[in-house]
């Protein structure tokens, strides 16, 4: 309880939060759509890579099993619609604060470290989004490191 009233009173205060503070739709589908994005553009959507992304979707955001097929089914139509990027990072950058930006990397690296492989393609949309969400070539890798190191999960 006590946790809630002071996520709405930081977010009163104008304070960016962390992913697991936040309870706003529209960033949890803006999170999971990058999510979905990152599984699907190396061509192949392995079960490994669906069944990280479901764990974590419903590790951070404290949801139950059809609550995170749901998110997934509607972040999957929104990330199929959109024309780039920006739209789902611009959400994350005005909610979260720095080492909220990171959690979505890290968590965008498990989902590509699944199959332990890395593509050009994935490892591009990990740059690009890691630019967007202003998190330094430095944290990028050490995050990718750091999931690594735990056979790709968290």
């Amino acid at each position: 309880m006590w946790h809630k009233i002071k996520s709405f009173a930081d977010k009163l205060m104008g304070q960016k939060l962390s992913g697991a503070d936040l309870e706003d739709d529209d960033f949890k589908l803006s999170a999971v759509a990058l999510m979905v994005h990152a599984a699907r553009i190396d061509g192949f959507y392995s079960v490994e890579e669906a069944l990280i992304m479901r764990t974590q979707i419903k590790k951070y955001f404290g949801i139950t099993d059809v609550e995170a097929a749901e998110l997934v089914k509607d972040a999957d139509k929104a990330e199929h619609e959109a024309i780039d990027l920006y739209k789902f990072t611009k959400s994350l950058n005005d909610q979260l604060d720095n080492d909220g930006r990171k959690e979505i990397v890290k968590l965008l690296w498990a989902i590509v470290l699944a199959d332990n492989e890395i593509t050009p393609f994935e490892d591009n949309l990990i740059w690009r989004v890691s630019e967007l969400l202003g998190v330094s070539t430095k944290d990028r890798i050490a995050l990718k490191e750091q999931v690594k190191n735990y056979n790709g999960k968290l």
